[in-house]
């Protein structure tokens, strides 16, 4: 015995007599076409594999980058230092002891200390704010100590989205550390420098050091991705009313047949023959296509 069944349609000439109806309803808004890269490129952000690796990335820098932050950056919010970003944090801070770098895992607590202090006392600057009525975004990244307020006036003339003092100043700055350790501190000699947690003061300043050179670049890589973030709402919110602009376009009865562009988004508007159809479609009348010749054949509408 047969034990599959097969689902019959009662009334097959309705059904297809509807999705006529719908399809002609389609082709009668016109149609717009998103480009290709576009769609290719929303498949590959959201793949959730790229998502985790983009995320343990971003973790990683802000937590490497938090001690200097945390003494740059004033009026930050409330979520900024979140509890993933402490913890990547400490988590950086126990990786030199786990390989058994015993100096370079003491200049780590070192710095975790001074972001866990400045940490709080942003904490604490946020508590009174908002007692006060006053309020921020939870997750600002802060206002630099060193922003011009006429470069960023001038960037924003030209429509520019990210910030010079963080991207440019903060790099240089963090970076000049570097050298002045270097050049001052090691190859000058160390004889008025305190002794901070180890014997080998050389090496621990080295250590420092390194850690600055490494922390400009960080610093810099993390204000390219805010940039890159903040341009992609920016383009996003442009190619949304292209899309837009577009499909009114699309919908338009005085455009000749065929494929049009509009900004970069393709649409073509629907047929003339199809108009006349739906138009007499909803008069009641019979659907006889009209004479190309006399223009008093055509509908009332046109």
């Amino acid at each position: 015995m047969n034990m599959s069944s097969t689902v019959i349609s009662s009334d097959p000439a309705k059904e297809i007599k509807e999705a006529t109806r719908d399809l002609i309803s389609k082709e009668a808004d016109g149609t717009v076409f998103t480009p290709i890269e576009a769609i290719a490129e929303g498949q590959r952000i959201g793949n959730g594999v790229f998502i985790l690796l983009k995320t343990l990335l971003l973790l990683a820098i802000r937590g490497f980058i938090a001690p200097c932050e945390v003494i740059f950056h004033y009026a930050i919010g409330e979520r900024y230092f979140n509890f993933w970003v402490v913890l990547s944090c400490a988590a950086l801070t126990t990786i030199p002891f786990a390989i058994g770098r015993i100096e370079e895992g003491l200049v780590a607590v070192a710095l975790f200390a001074i972001f866990s202090i400045g940490a709080r006392i942003h904490s604490l600057v946020c508590f009174i704010r908002d007692r006060f009525g006053g309020y921020w975004h939870s997750y600002f990244e802060g206002i630099s100590w060193f922003q011009i307020e006429k470069i960023d006036k001038l960037l924003n003339r030209w429509h520019f989205t990210f910030d010079f003092s963080k991207l440019v100043l903060e790099p240089i700055i963090v970076g000049s550390f570097y050298g002045i350790i270097i050049q001052f501190f090691i190859k000058r000699g160390h004889e008025v420098i305190p002794i901070l947690f180890c014997d080998d003061l050389e090496l621990s300043l080295k250590i420092i050091a390194q850690y600055f050179a490494c922390a400009a670049i960080g610093m810099f890589i993390y204000q390219l991705y805010c940039w890159s973030e903040r341009r992609r709402v920016l383009l996003d919110e442009k190619d949304a009313r292209a899309l837009l602009e577009a499909k009114v376009l699309a919908t338009q009865t005085d455009l000749p047949l065929g494929i049009h562009s509009h900004r970069g988004v393709a649409y073509m508007p629907p047929s003339s023959k199809l108009r006349w159809k739906i138009t007499m479609a909803e008069k009641g009348t019979e659907t006889v296509a009209p004479s190309s010749v006399p223009r008093d054949s055509r509908p009332e509408e046109f």
